[in-house]
C-alpha cells in the first residue's frame, strides 16, 4: 500500500461535535440523523467496489451507532454478525450498517485485495482502487455518535506473554481502543474508552462458560511512542477517534473459536452490551446462519417477464437472444454475487448479455457457491425458451417475483403414488438409446448431477437422491414414458406402476439387493421405459465411502493427511480444516465431521484448536463413517 497524504486535518468545523454525558453513560449525543425512513443505500453497484448501507431510524431519536463489518473480507464471523442488524427494528436511537466494507475480498475469502483496507484512512493516493469506498466509510462516520469496528483476530490476547497463542501480539477475543481516554482537542471533552469497554466486558464475560474465550480490554496505545502498533494510525478507529472525535472500538472474537454460530453469537454479545450503553435499543435479532442453498435463478430473455430456472437446470434459449439474470431467490437476501462464464464483470446480476453459446451462471453467497444453472441455445427450428428436459415453456413471473417459493430448490414433477415393487427384469434387453432421451436429472444430497445414457455414477451408501428428470434433445416425449430405478420400493407403497420420476430415495434403507446387478447390492439400474421398451438406461453405483485425505493449514503450513494417519500439532495450535478427499470419485454431498467426538461445522474451512491429548477427526459421509485421521501433540 502506498500512503500519498497526511492524515486529514480535524473535522470539528464541519460535523457537530458529540456531547457526552458520563453521569449516565452516552445518555444524549448530537447526530445528524433524524428519525425517519429506513434507507438501504448502494454504491457501486456491479462493480468490485460494491458497498452496501442499511440506516435504520428508531421510534425514538437517540445516538447513531457505526457498525463496520467485512474490512477483512476472510473473517466471516465479522460480516455475517454485521449482516444480522441489517433490518432490525429500533426503538430508539439509530444504527449504521455497513456489513461488506470490502465485498471483493470477501468474494475471495482473503484479508485484502493486494493491501490491508484498514490501514488506508489516513489517507491514500486518488488512484487507489479503495479511495471512493474510504471517503464514503468516513463520512458515515462523521454521521455517527459511536463506531464499533468488527473482525476475527488470531489466537486469544493476553497482556502478558503465556504461550505463542496467549500473548500480547494476539488480537482474540479482544474490546480494542486505541487509548484508554481521549481528549477531544475541539472541546476538551474526554472520551473515556477504557471505562466503556470495561461495562461491555462486564456484562459479556458473564454469558460466556469458557475461560478461554472471556473478553479483555486491549489499549493499543496507538498514539503513543513506544507503542507496538503505530500502524494502527491509519486505521478506521484511529480516524473516528481523532478526527471525528466519536468513541471507537474495534471487536477481536478469535479466529480459534469452534464454529462459525459461536463466532457470531459473540460478536453480537458485545455489540449488543455497547447498543445498550450508548443508548440504542432494539429487538434481539436472530442468528441465521443456515447453510446457503440457492433456490431459484431469474432469467430474462429479449426483456420479457422473468423465466424461473431452479438451481442446477439448464435453460434453453434461442441463440442470440439477449439474456439477463434479473433476480436470485435463496434463502439470503445479502452477500450475493452471479458470475456469468465469459462475461467480464465483478457482479453480473441485472447485467444483460448476448448468448452465443452454452454458458454457465454461478451463484455466491459471500465466498460460498450457492449453486448454479446453465443457459444454452435451443435446438435449431424451436423458438419458445424451456427448461432443458421439458417441453414445456416454464411460467413466467411477475418482477416483484411474489409468487417465486422461497425454501429449497423444487422441480415440479408429477410425482406418481401408486408404484409397485420393481422387477429386475424389465422386459425386453435395453434398447440402443433413443434420440429423445439425453440423459438423466438427479439430485444427490440436494446437489444436482446429470447422468447419461449408459453411465455410471458413483453415489455415497447413505445418500439421498432425488429422481428429478429425464434429459432430452428438445423433442417432447410421447405419453406413457416411465422412470425407474430397478430395486427402489417406495416406503407405504403397495402398489406401483414403476414410475420413480420425482421420489426421493434412501441408498441406506429403499433399495432391495436382490434387484441388483449380479443381486451384491452395489449396482442398480436406472430406465426410461415406455411399456416394455426400454429407451435409455443409465446406472448407479452405491460406494462405501472410504476416507483418501484431510487437508489441514497451521503455523504457516499446509498439510495432506492420508487415512488412518497421525500428525503432531504443538498443543493451543489454531488449526484450520481445509478440504476433505473421499476415494473412488465421490462427492462428499452430506459430508460431517467430528473431532475428539465433538461435531465440527461441516462447511470448510472451519478453525479448531489442538489440545494437549490425542484427537481423532472422523469423516462420515451422512451416518456412514468414511475414515478417520488422528491429531496428536
Amino acid at each position: 500500500m502506498l500512503l500519498c497524504m497526511p492524515a486529514g486535518t480535524l473535522l470539528s468545523c464541519i460535523i457537530p461535535l458529540l456531547c457526552l454525558l458520563f453521569s449516565a453513560g452516552l445518555a444524549t449525543a448530537a447526530t445528524s440523523i433524524a428519525p425517519g425512513k429506513n434507507q438501504h443505500l448502494m454504491f457501486g453497484k456491479g462493480t468490485p467496489q460494491e458497498l452496501e448501507v442499511y440506516k435504520i431510524f428508531g421510534r425514538v431519536d437517540g445516538p447513531t451507532v457505526m457498525l463496520l463489518g467485512g474490512i477483512h473480507g476472510n473473517e466471516p464471523g465479522a460480516y455475517l454478525s454485521a449482516d444480522v442488524y441489517a433490518k432490525v427494528k429500533l426503538k430508539r436511537g439509530n444504527l449504521i450498517v455497513v456489513p461488506r466494507a470490502n465485498f471483493l475480498s470477501i468474494i475471495h475469502n482473503r484479508r485484502g485485495n493486494g493491501s490491508d483496507m484498514n490501514r488506508k484512512f489516513a489517507g491514500l493516493c486518488p488512484q487507489d482502487p479503495e479511495k471512493n469506498i474510504i471517503d464514503i466509510l468516513k463520512s458515515l462516520m462523521a454521521e455517527s455518535d459511536v463506531l464499533l469496528t468488527l473482525h476475527n483476530g488470531s489466537g486469544f490476547y493476553r497482556p502478558e506473554w503465556i504461550s505463542s497463542k496467549l500473548n500480547p501480539k494476539r488480537y482474540g477475543q479482544s474490546i480494542i481502543a486505541d487509548a484508554a481516554t481521549y481528549t477531544v482537542p475541539a472541546s476538551g471533552k474526554t472520551i473515556h474508552l477504557r471505562h466503556y469497554a470495561e461495562q461491555a466486558l462486564q456484562e459479556v464475560n458473564k454469558e460466556i462458560s469458557d475461560p478461554m474465550h472471556i473478553f479483555r480490554f486491549f489499549n493499543m496505545r496507538t498514539a503513543s511512542e513506544n507503542s507496538l502498533h503505530k500502524e494502527q494510525r491509519n486505521s478506521a478507529t484511529y480516524y473516528a477517534l481523532t478526527e471525528i472525535g466519536i468513541p471507537a472500538f474495534c471487536i477481536e472474537v478469535s479466529h480459534s473459536l469452534p464454529n462459525l454460530e459461536l463466532k457470531v453469537y459473540q460478536q453480537n454479545l458485545v455489540i449488543n452490551a455497547f447498543l445498550d450503553i450508548f443508548g440504542v435499543e432494539l429487538e434481539q435479532p436472530g442468528l441465521p446462519l443456515d447453510t446457503p442453498a440457492l433456490s431459484y435463478v431469474v432469467v430474462s430473455v429479449n426483456g420479457t417477464l422473468p423465466l424461473a430456472v431452479p438451481n442446477g437446470q439448464t435453460l434453453l434459449v434461442p441463440a442470440g437472444a439477449t439474456v439477463e439474470i434479473a433476480d436470485v431467490r435463496s434463502n439470503y437476501e445479502r452477500g450475493i454475487k452471479v458470475a456469468v462464464q465469459g462475461l467480464d464483470t465483478f457482479n453480473s446480476l441485472r447485467k444483460p448479455f448476448i448468448l452465443s453459446g452454452k454458458t454457465a451462471v454461478a451463484v455466491h453467497k459471500d465466498m460460498f457457491l450457492m449453486g448454479h444453472i446453465s443457459i444454452a441455445p435451443l435446438p435449431q427450428g424451436e423458438s419458445f425458451p424451456r427448461i432443458a428436459g421439458n417441453s414445456r415453456i416454464m411460467p413466467l413471473y411477475e418482477p416483484t417475483l411474489a409468487s417465486l417459493p422461497t425454501g429449497p430448490a423444487k422441480t415440479s414433477m408429477a410425482v406418481s403414488t401408486t408404484s409397485n415393487a420393481h422387477s429386475s427384469a424389465a422386459s425386453g434387453a435395453a434398447h440402443e438409446s433413443s434420440p429423445l432421451i439425453a440423459g438423466f436429472l438427479l439430485e444427490v444430497d440436494g446437489h444436482s448431477v446429470e447422468v447419461k445414457p449408459g453411465g455410471i455414477l458413483p453415489i455415497a451408501a447413505g445418500s439421498k437422491i432425488k429422481l428429478v428428470d429425464f434429459l432430452t434433445d428438445g423433442a417432447p416425449l410421447p405419453e406413457g414414458v416411465l422412470m425407474n430405478l430397478v430395486g427402489f420400493a417406495p416406503k407405504g407403497v403397495q402398489h406401483n406402476s414403476g414410475n420413480d420420476r420425482g421420489l426421493l430415495v434412501d441408498t441406506a434403507e429403499d433399495l432391495q439387493a436382490a434387484y441388483s446387478e449380479h443381486g451384491k447390492g452395489v449396482v442398480y439400474a436406472l430406465r426410461a421405459e415406455q411399456g416394455r421398451q426400454v429407451l435409455a438406461a443409465s446406472s448407479i453405483k452405491i460406494v462405501q465411502p472410504r476416507l483418501a485425505s484431510v487437508t489441514l493449514h497451521f503455523n504457516g503450513n499446509t498439510s495432506t493427511v492420508g487415512a488412518g494417519k497421525r500428525i503432531r500439532i504443538p498443543a493451543g495450535t489454531p488449526v484450520d480444516i481445509l478440504g476433505v478427499s473421499l476415494k473412488g470419485g465421490v462427492n462428499a454431498s452430506n459430508l460431517r465431521l467430528t473431532l475428539g467426538g465433538h461435531t465440527v461445522d461441516p462447511v470448510l474451512p472451519q478453525t479448531c484448536i489442538m489440545r494437549d491429548i490425542a484427537l481423532s477427526l472422523r469423516v462420515f459421509n451422512g451416518s456412514v463413517q468414511a475414515g478417520r485421521i488422528v491429531w496428536a501433540p
